[in-house]
């Protein structure tokens, strides 16, 4: 036991006790002095002592559990009955020293024992409950809030939380951290929905981007409980904007919806979805606010301007296109000021004059420009016989992010590795000779092949170096190898790979054939640095006594095919589709190039995009980013900044020659319009007005405004006198005055009615700005979701508690040793009073 004095220096009031005693002494009669001196000692000692405020405190380890029951309108009357025998058994097991039950939705109240709790929760309506309640909404934070405050100081508090989890007000992490600092654990019980067979919508999203004038595909978030037929409408101000009639099954469902805004600027838009025989209203619209950005203007210069694939993906997506072909295009820079990007579409050298790619890439530099050049068939870098018919060296090539490789560089430079030890003699290695000879005959003059045989050495038969230089002597190279030695693959394989390095090709293929065992080497670290020079092996395997399990390996980490072959009458099959294969790198078997998105946020998170039927010859400059690549990662897509501006490079067309597939593709009109946004120079910030809302009821919360005020050229403007003025839907008008709070920066509060849509318009500031919309989901609480799992497992994980508790849980946690402690002050008090009326008493008995 301890005592703790408050205010300890109203103890150097006890120095006061000798003038009592002197005092003391001069008083009373005879004999009786020195009883009044004691009873008078004893009233200041007990003034005194209360000043100073004592409060005695003591260990104890009493466990006080708080239950924390969710009644709003969205939990089910049987989950609220579970709920309450969990608490009879809860407590039955526990035998804790005090216990509480709550029930709360918007607010929090103190129930009278699980009977209590089922008559709240028997009625559908919680017309009983309500008024304490306000079952319409489920606040979390608040709840916790309450429930901490009934665990007392001396005890060990344990809440046991029942709800769905689906909070509509407040933030329960902020509480829930609190808890854990206070050694308050929290345990989550999930608690079933209603189902009412009911449809509603879920959710409403829109991409990050809205573009005015532009198709806007909005996904509508469908519930349905029953499931059966619906008709979704997207308008606003009354009038639809788009309507859809489809049937829903037992779930959710995506609903997307096109939708085109007229105008930059805030909208305020509503999603309904009607249904035969629909039991709730609250939940069958959602209003949004969507902010519509100004179009991009984009000057797309092609040879032919009738239908032109890529200026109809760009109108649809709404941005400002104009069309103009090479020969009308200006030759100064400050002429192209009157677009944000320049798309050139599959342009030949000869058309593009040398000035305006000057002017152009000026533009870029410069003046913030943006440049896409997408390239088809007739785009090259450099002829051997005519190096000015290419972009090869000229202003384009340097401000984009590739180079363009010379029309007569290689296609794909192979290398045959082929095993000629002793267990390959006889017509295994005759078949695999003539293999190599028709694996080498199917490619181009221009490609690159060698052959390279090994036992336990290596040994270059066919030379690495062009088809044409090999051809005649190919035949009699191959026809002269003869089988000896034992059999180790390592070295041959390591010159191959040592080889291709020095050789520039677009692909750089290795085929490995081998019948037999080897020594152990480091083979995965060789291949994977193959790899990673984005060298491919493909592995064939010959013969019972062949290791598969090595070779295949090597073909996995060399990301090429393994072909375990036990009749050698397959080998050459496999070598000419092999080399078939590697000559037109990264297409599949019917003919396309498979694609691989690198940067799925740039493409406004397209995760895939069809394959294509061919390629531009380029390399990515270092520092460029890959966008879209090949799977054998060739560049398809790639940026990079250039001065002042950004730049990009796609290496196919956008008219549907080698892009067959994404003409009809539905997001070729969201790949190539994001492709072009992303170009777009970052005009001077211009003010902006954020509308934040606080916490509170939602017919009377607080709102915060703040003004971000810059002038025409992006500077922070000062010493404005703004004010915002807010219109509810019955136009009824507050005007609210800002105050300057930093530089540039204007803030003020005001509380407003958020149950219906807010308008906010500002004036006296640096321009005229759009208005803003603010809108609350009234009925998030009749939105009748699947319990957020997720958040109970969080506020448990973070307060120490456990999420599906069981009464063990709760015993196990941890205990510590609480204080008790009670003030002294009222006890001296009362004792110094009865010293005073008793000194008072004694005197006059004594006379």
């Amino acid at each position: 036991m301890a005592v703790d004095f408050g205010l300890p220096v109203a103890l150097w009031l006890l120095l006061a006790l000798p003038v009592v005693w002197l005092v003391g002494r001069t008083a009373g009669v005879g004999r009786a002095r020195p009883f009044h001196t004691g009873l008078r000692a004893a009233v200041l000692v007990s003034v005194v002592l209360a000043i100073a405020e004592p409060v005695v405190s003591w260990p104890t380890s009493r466990v006080a559990v708080v239950y924390l029951v969710d009644v709003s309108h969205s939990v089910s009357t049987q989950a609220i009955e579970r709920a309450a025998s969990a608490i009879d058994a809860m407590t039955t097991a526990l035998q804790p020293d005090e216990t509480r039950i709550m029930a709360f939705g918007r607010t929090t109240t103190r129930i009278d024992g699980t009977e209590g709790l089922r008559q709240a929760g028997a009625d559908a309506t919680r017309a009983g409950i309500e008024p304490l309640v306000s079952a319409g909404g489920t606040n979390l934070e608040q709840a916790l809030a309450a429930a901490r405050a009934e665990v007392p100081l001396s005890a060990n508090g344990r809440i046991v939380l029942f709800t769905d989890g689906r909070e509509t007000e407040g933030q329960s992490r902020r509480v829930a951290e609190r808890l854990a600092a206070e050694r308050v654990p929290v345990f989550t019980q999930s608690l079933e929905v209603r189902d009412l067979g009911d449809t509603w919508v879920g959710d409403v999203r829109l991409p990050d981007v809205v573009v005015e004038d532009g198709a806007t595909t909005t996904d509508v978030l469908v519930v349905s409980q029953p499931g059966g037929e619906a008709t979704v409408v997207v308008a606003e101000a009354g009038q639809p904007l788009a309507r859809r009639q489809l049937t829903v099954a037992p779930g959710s469902v995506v609903v997307p919806m096109d939708v085109v805004f007229g105008e930059a600027g805030a909208h305020l838009i509503e999603v309904s979805i009607s249904v035969p025989g629909d039991v709730l209203a609250e939940n069958n619209t959602w209003r949004r606010e969507v902010i519509v950005e100004p179009r991009p203007r984009v000057l797309l210069v092609s040879e032919s301007l009738e239908n032109t694939a890529g200026a109809t993906a760009l109108t649809r997506s709404g941005l400002a296109v104009t069309t103009r072909r090479p020969r009308d295009l200006p030759t100064s820079p400050e002429s192209f000021d009157l677009w944000d990007v320049v798309v050139l579409s599959n342009l030949p050298r000869p058309s593009l004059p040398t000035d305006v790619m000057t002017a152009l890439a000026t533009w870029v530099e410069e003046r913030g420009g943006g440049l896409l050049f997408a390239g088809g068939g007739v785009v090259v870098g450099e002829e051997p016989d005519n190096p000015a018919a290419g972009y090869r060296r000229t202003p384009i090539e340097r401000v984009l992010p590739i180079t363009f490789d010379r029309e007569d560089e290689p296609e794909i430079a192979l290398v045959i590795v082929l095993d000629r030890s002793w267990s390959m003699n006889g017509p295994a290695m005759e078949l695999s000779k003539a293999a190599a000879e028709a694996a080498a005959m199917t490619l181009e003059p221009d490609q690159i092949v060698g052959v390279l045989t090994f036992n336990n050495t290596f040994e270059w038969d066919v030379p690495l170096g062009r088809m044409r230089d090999n051809r005649s002597g190919l035949h009699d190279a191959i026809a002269s190898i003869t089988p000896s030695g034992p059999t180790s693959i390592y070295p041959a394989l390591k010159e191959a790979y040592e080889s291709l390095l020095a050789v520039r090709a677009r692909a750089r293929h290795i085929i490995l054939l081998s019948d037999g065992q080897t020594l152990p080497e480091d083979f995965e670290g060789l291949v994977t640095s193959m790899a990673k020079a984005r060298m491919t092996v493909s592995s064939v395997s010959l013969g019972p006594d062949a290791d598969v399990k090595l070779l295949s390996s090597i073909a996995a980490w060399g990301g090429g095919r393994s072909y375990p072959v036990l009749d050698a009458r397959e080998i050459p099959a496999i070598f000419v589709k092999e080399a078939r294969s590697a000559a037109t790198p990264g297409f599949d078997g019917s003919g396309t190039i498979a694609t691989r998105v690198r940067q799925s946020a740039v493409l406004s998170g397209l995760a895939s995009v069809p394959g294509v039927l061919g390629r531009n010859a380029v390399t990515r400059k270092p520092g460029a980013i890959d966008i879209l690549s090949t799977a054998s990662g060739e560049p398809l897509l790639a940026m990079w900044p250039a001065g002042l501006g950004r730049t990009a490079m796609l290496a196919v067309d956008v008219e549907g020659q080698w892009t067959r597939g994404w003409v009809g593709w539905r997001g070729f009109d969201t790949f190539l319009s994001s492709s072009v946004r992303s170009l777009a120079p970052k005009r001077p910030s211009v003010s902006s007005l954020v509308v934040t809302s606080g916490d509170g009821a939602i017919d009377a919360r607080e709102l915060t405004l703040t003004l971000d005020a810059r002038d025409s050229a992006g500077h922070r403007a000062d010493l404005l006198t703004p004010r915002v003025t807010v219109t509810n839907e019955a136009n009824m008008q507050e005007t609210v005055s800002l105050s300057q709070v930093a530089p540039g920066r204007y803030e003020a509060r005001v509380v407003a009615d958020t149950s219906a849509p807010l308008s906010f318009v500002v004036d006296g500031a640096a321009e005229r700005l759009p208005s803003r919309i603010l809108v609350t989901d009234a009925a998030a609480e009749f939105r009748l979701g699947a319990p957020d799992d997720t958040l109970l497992d969080e506020l448990a994980r973070i307060t120490g508690g456990t999420s599906r508790a069981t009464a063990e849980d709760v015993r196990r946690a941890p205990r510590s040793d609480g204080v008790a402690r009670h003030a002294l002050a009222p006890w001296l008090l009362l004792f110094g009073l009865v010293c005073w009326i008793g000194d008072i008493a004694a005197r006059r008995l004594w006379r």
